[in-house]
C-alpha cells in the first residue's frame, strides 16, 4: 500500500525476505545491506547487518528486521531500495557471492502535510537463499557416502576433508590480503562494500551546487549570487533542498516578491522576514483567481497574500468588479494584495443585508496593495467598507462619488487622505468623509487628544491644509 511521509520525519519499515518457495529466510542468515535514495542518488541512507552479525540502522523484530529512518536527510520524491546480500559460498574465491536486488518500497517522501507515518512492512523475495534449517535430504550423495564408512577410517577422512578445505580457504584469504584499500574517494565500508569519501561527496555536491547557478568558494562556504550570504556547507544544503520551491515562489510571486539570498528570507507585498515555513503557508493559500473572491482569505493564518491572478478578459466597456465581501475576515494577514491586471477594477458594491464590513475584523492589517475604484460605490458600501481594522495605516481610493464611512480606521495615513482628496471624482456634488475621533482630532488640530499631540507642528500643519483642499472639491470631514 502507498505510503506519503513528510520529507523531514523520521519513519520505519519492516523488511522481511523470503525464497522462491515462500519460506521465510530470518535477517540472521548472512551479512547484508539496503540502500535508500530518492530523487538524488548521491544523497542516500544505509542499513544492514556486517558479517561478525552486528545490526546498523536496524533492529531484529521476530522473522523481519525493523529499518529505523532517523534524521536521513533524504530529500523529497519515491523512496527507492537496492537490498544486497553478502552470501558465503566457497566457489568464489573470497568466498562470499554478492546478490542485489531492487525493491519497491511503496513508499514516497513529500513536501505536503501527512498524517503520523505507519509501519510499513516490505516483502522480497530471495530466489538464492535459503531461508530453513540444513536438513538431511539437502546431503549430497557423496556427503552421505563419508558418513557411512565405518569407524574410524570413516571420522579421519572426513576430518581431512576439512582440514584440506579450511587450509584451502586460508590460502585464498591470504591471497586477498591488502588488496583492497581506502583511496582519497573510495573507502572500504564495515560490509565490505566502496563507498564515497568525505572529500568525494563534497565535489558531488559542488557539482548539485553549481546546477541551481551557485558558486563554491576558495574558503570552502558557498553562495548563491555576488551579493548573497556565505553559507556553511549545512546551510548550502538546506538551500539546495529548498530550490525548487524558491522557484515558484519567485514565479508566483511577480514583481512583488523575491527570495533574498542575504537574509535567507522570503519577501512579498513589502514584508522583507518572511520565513520558510509562512512562505509555505501562503504559497498554500493561493492566489485570487476570480472575480469572486468573497471570504478567500476567511480565517487564513498567513502574513499576506499571492498577487491576484485574474486573466484580463473584460471586452468594451464592460466594468470589472471585484467581490472582496468578507475576504479576510478574521486572517492574520498584514498586507493584503488586491492589485489586478486590469487598468481600472472596481470593487463590487454588493454588501449583504445585516452582514459586518466589507473588509472586517483584520487586527493585523496595516496596508492595502493597488488602487480601490471607488465610482460604483453605493451609500452600502460607502458605510460598510472597512471595519474593525485599528491597525490600517495605508490603502489607495480613487473617483469616490458619495459619502464614505473610515471610523474602522484609527490609524489611517494623511497619505491615504490626500490620495483619496486628490482623486475624487464627487464634481459639485457635496459628500462627507466620517472619520475616527483620533483622525478628526489631527484634522482640526485638537491638541487635547494624544493622537493629535505626538504630531510636530508640521505634521499638524499638513494635516489641517488637508481639510482646506477638501473643502474646495465639496468634501467635508466629520466624525
Amino acid at each position: 500500500m502507498a505510503q506519503k511521509i513528510h520529507y523531514k520525519s523520521d519513519f520505519d519499515f519492516l523488511l522481511r525476505l523470503h525464497d522462491a518457495n515462500g519460506r521465510i529466510v530470518p535477517p540472521d542468515q548472512c551479512a547484508w545491506r539496503i540502500k535508500l535514495w530518492t530523487a538524488c542518488k548521491q544523497i542516500f541512507a544505509e542499513a544492514g547487518r556486517t558479517e561478525d552479525g552486528q545490526y546498523f540502522h536496524c533492529i531484529p523484530d521476530g522473522d523481519k528486521v525493523r529499518v529505523i529512518m532517523d534524521s536521513h536527510r533524504l530529500t523529497p520524491g519515491v523512496l527507492h531500495c537496492e537490498l544486497t546480500l553478502f552470501v558465503p559460498d566457497c566457489n568464489y574465491p573470497d568466498f562470499i557471492r554478492s546478490e542485489q536486488i531492487r525493491i519497491d518500497t511503496g513508499i514516497t517522501l513529500t513536501l505536503d502535510k501527512t498524517d503520523l507515518p505507519d509501519s510499513t512492512q516490505i516483502e522480497v523475495s530471495l530466489p538464492l537463499v535459503k531461508g530453513d534449517p540444513f536438513l538431511f535430504e539437502d546431503f549430497t550423495p557423496e556427503q552421505i557416502a563419508h558418513f557411512a564408512l565405518p569407524g574410524i577410517e570413516g571420522a579421519r577422512e572426513v576430518t581431512d576433508d576439512l582440514g584440506k578445505q579450511v587450509t584451502a580457504n586460508n590460502r585464498a584469504i591470504e591471497k586477498k590480503q591488502n588488496k583492497l584499500e581506502d583511496s582519497a574517494d573510495v573507502a572500504i565500508s564495515r560490509t565490505n562494500s566502496l563507498m564515497l569519501t568525505d572529500r568525494a561527496k563534497v565535489y558531488a555536491f559542488d557539482y548539485l551546487w553549481q546546477s541551481i547557478g551557485g558558486v563554491r568558494l576558495d574558503n570552502g562556504s558557498y553562495r548563491m549570487t555576488d551579493t548573497g550570504k556565505e553559507l556553511t556547507p549545512a546551510e548550502a544544503m538546506v538551500r539546495y533542498e529548498r530550490n525548487g520551491f524558491i522557484t515558484q515562489w519567485r514565479t508566483a510571486c511577480g514583481q512583488y516578491g523575491d527570495y533574498n539570498e542575504y537574509t535567507c528570507l522570503y519577501e512579498l507585498n513589502g514584508i522583507t522576514d518572511i520565513t520558510h515555513e509562512q512562505a509555505q503557508a501562503i504559497m498554500a493559500a493561493g492566489a485570487i483567481t476570480s472575480l469572486d473572491a468573497s471570504m478567500r482569505y476567511r480565517a487564513a493564518k498567513i502574513r499576506t497574500n499571492l498577487p491576484p491572478q485574474i486573466a484580463s478578459t473584460v471586452q468594451g466597456s464592460t466594468l470589472p468588479k471585484l467581490r472582496i465581501y468578507a475576504i479576510a475576515d478574521n486572517s492574520t494577514i498584514e498586507v493584503l494584495n488586491l492589485s489586478c491586471r486590469y487598468a481600472n477594477m472596481f470593487l463590487d458594491g454588493t454588501v449583504p443585508a445585516g452582514s459586518d464590513s466589507t473588509i472586517h475584523n483584520v487586527p493585523n492589517l496595516t496596508k492595502i496593495v493597488g488602487a480601490i475604484n471607488a465610482s460604483l460605490f453605493g451609500a452600502s458600501l460607502g458605510q460598510k467598507l472597512f471595519g474593525n481594522c485599528p491597525n490600517l495605516t495605508d490603502f489607495k481610493l480613487l473617483q469616490l462619488k458619495s459619502s464614505i464611512a473610515l471610523h474602522g480606521v484609527p490609524k489611517i495615513s494623511l497619505e491615504s487622505l490626500q490620495y483619496m482628496v486628490n482623486n475624487a471624482a464627487n464634481g459639485t456634488k457635496a459628500i462627507t468623509i466620517e472619520v475616527h475621533p483620533n483622525v478628526y482630532a489631527k484634522l482640526t488640530g485638537d491638541t487635547s487628544n494624544a493622537a493629535a499631540a505626538a504630531l510636530s507642528e508640521e505634521e499638524l500643519a499638513a494635516w489641517q491644509q488637508l481639510v482646506t483642499t477638501a473643502i474646495a472639491k465639496n468634501i467635508s470631514f466629520t466624525c
